[in-house]
């Protein structure tokens, strides 16, 4: 998850997830998400690149896009192959990609 304005970690949080990892690009914004969240344990916001992450392969059961494929898209072909790639990548053995589009 990677959109500022979004409650979608915290409402997470308040039904139970206790480890929600969310990133960004920008790191002003990632740092602003954790001063909002400084009292939710288990919230972590780290600034990473989609397409190149700093993520060990099969960190994650569970992987939430809320648009940023979408805005990748508007790159064109290999930024949407390296988002892909890296998803895959960063997937544990089982685990999902949602993606949810607004387009």
């Amino acid at each position: 998850q990677s959109t500022w304005d979004s409650l979608l970690a915290e409402e997470m949080w308040a039904d139970g997830w206790r480890r929600v990892v969310s990133t960004g690009i920008v790191l002003d914004c990632v740092e602003m998400m954790r001063a909002r969240c400084v009292d939710k344990p288990g919230l972590e916001w780290e600034q990473d690149d989609c397409t190149k992450s700093k993520f060990a392969d099969a960190s994650f059961h569970l992987l939430l896009d809320k648009g940023t494929l979408d805005a990748i898209a508007c790159a064109g072909g290999e930024p949407m192959s390296a988002m892909s790639a890296e998803a895959a990548r960063v997937a544990a053995p089982g685990g999902a990609w949602l993606c949810f589009s607004h387009s």
